[in-house]
């Protein structure tokens, strides 16, 4: 079985989790699947999401309740037995992290220019060094299919 993350430090912890001598982790994101599935076949899938990395301010990115349901069902509908795995872990949060975070959350239209992206990154920087070493709480949730 195949699972992916588009997060390095979330495939760290699935690999960690892992006890089946089975199941690899690729680096990956959503886009990524259909590849997966045409080179490898439908056989196995998994979908896993963390509230870490996420688009909009306001987006759950699927972790929510409703959405991982829906995936649920819709795996259950193509066949599939599901079971569902949570992780949790604190991970060290670098102000690039931060940074990176609020650049990916941010809209085209509110995206800073290139060039003045390193001195944002500097100021959160400058701001969040007398609290560090921040410390973020995780909480992945992995539902698995296997047919």
């Amino acid at each position: 079985m195949l699972g992916m993350d588009p997060e390095p430090a979330m495939l760290a912890q699935a690999r960690l989790a892992t006890a089946e001598r089975n199941v690899g982790w690729l680096f990956g994101a959503d886009s990524d699947v259909g590849a997966l599935t045409a080179a490898f076949g439908p056989g196995r899938l998994a979908r896993g999401r963390s509230r870490r990395r996420c688009t909009g301010w306001t987006t759950t990115c699927g972790t929510d309740d409703a959405s991982q349901e829906r995936y649920a069902r819709a795996l259950e509908a193509a066949g599939y037995a599901v079971s569902s795995t949570v992780v949790e872990y604190s991970a060290l949060l670098t102000a690039d992290e931060l940074a990176g975070g609020g650049f990916s959350a941010m809209s085209p239209e509110q995206l800073p220019a290139p060039a003045v992206r390193p001195a944002f990154t500097e100021r959160i920087r400058t701001a969040v060094a007398p609290h560090g070493p921040l410390r973020e709480r995780v909480r992945a949730r992995l539902l698995t299919g296997i047919r």
